[in-house]
């Protein structure tokens, strides 16, 4: 690779390491060196010219409100047969690399062969393969926060027959700087 194709490619890596990091540093400070080269760091050093940045608050939304499905009486109701997630773990966390998470089900008891697994994510659902015990979910766009997971058995006329406990995971992503509306 051509040195003048490497330096672009170097100079976006390490801003994206730096911005990654700038949610824990306290204080953010920009330096420009003699050549136009910018540094951006969280002590100030011996240089005189650096200027602390102010950076916005981070993004903090509440997560999405989960509302179950309830069971309505005289459907049909398997009380010998239960269902958990068991991947994640409760309080996982999803780093910025990871494109996709597998959402594992275990179900101790009879399913009936009419009956079918739904998963409700970020306000999401994937439907599990007949005879499947895990999906794999795309997060690679999915927003940071914390994510809730539930796995429900859909019965004959849609009813939730089970709901597994609720996991609740945690997606980890940098701030990001909102985009410029376009100018009329």
């Amino acid at each position: 690779m051509q040195n003048n194709q490497l330096f672009p490619r170097m100079l976006l890596i390490s801003v994206a390491l730096i911005m990654a990091h700038l949610s824990w540093a306290d204080e953010v400070y920009k330096t420009v060196d003699d050549k136009g080269r910018v540094t951006y760091t969280d002590t100030p050093g011996a240089n005189k010219q650096a200027k602390e940045v102010d950076l916005p608050p981070i993004n903090t939304q509440p997560p999405v409100q989960y509302r179950p499905r309830t069971i309505q009486q005289g459907k049909a109701f398997i009380p010998e047969t239960t269902m958990v997630l068991t991947s994640p773990t409760n309080g996982s966390q999803i780093g910025p690399t990871q494109d996709s998470i597998t959402v594992a089900v275990e179900i101790k008891g009879d399913m009936p062969s009419y009956s079918h697994i739904s998963i409700s994510f970020s306000g999401q659902e994937y439907t599990l393969a007949k005879g499947a015990g895990a999906i794999e979910i795309p997060v690679k766009r999915i927003d940071r926060g914390e994510k809730t997971i539930i796995a429900t058995m859909i019965g004959r006329q849609g009813e939730a027959v089970i709901t597994s406990p609720p996991v609740t995971i945690h997606i980890i992503r940098p701030n990001r700087k909102p985009r410029a509306s376009p100018k009329s």
